[in-house]
């Protein structure tokens, strides 16, 4: 009788212990989680760019690049400033150019060939103008207008 009654408090208090581990990781999975997300909508992000569009500042092969999720909080986007942004072309993509005017712009469009002529874009407010460094291979706003 005794042996067995010490034998079930053993294994209750084995499960117990035991499922307070379980709960403990789950917990501290929890927090992670939680962590990492807050850190990468708040704070800051890594992405991998690739592509010719932004020759010479960042190379064709996949450029690591960090995010500030801090910057567009504070201050406006400005031209000269490099984003990552939803491709107009494929949303499931990303795209990475430089801000070249915000909304009330105007922005003089260079001719794709020798037989089109200069045309100027005004930039639509709560709008930018993007385009890749590399003009002569980047798909940009100047195919698919202010994003």
């Amino acid at each position: 009788g005794e042996a067995m009654s010490k034998a079930s408090l053993w294994a209750a208090l084995k499960e117990s212990v035991m499922g307070n581990e379980a709960i403990k990781t789950l917990a501290g999975c929890f927090y992670f989680g939680a962590t990492i997300h807050c850190a990468r909508e708040y704070i800051f992000d890594i992405t991998l760019c690739s592509g010719p569009s932004m020759l010479p500042t960042l190379g064709v092969q996949g450029n690591i690049v960090l995010l500030d999720a801090i910057t567009p909080k504070m201050h406006q986007i400005q031209a000269g400033d490099i984003v990552i942004a939803t491709s107009p072309n494929n949303p499931s993509n990303s795209i990475c150019k430089r801000v070249c005017g915000v909304g009330g712009d105007v922005i003089e469009v260079a001719p794709g060939h020798s037989l089109q002529k200069v045309r100027h874009e005004v930039v639509p407010r709560g709008h930018v103008w993007l385009q890749g460094d590399n003009l002569a291979n980047s798909t940009d706003s100047r195919s698919y207008g202010a994003v």
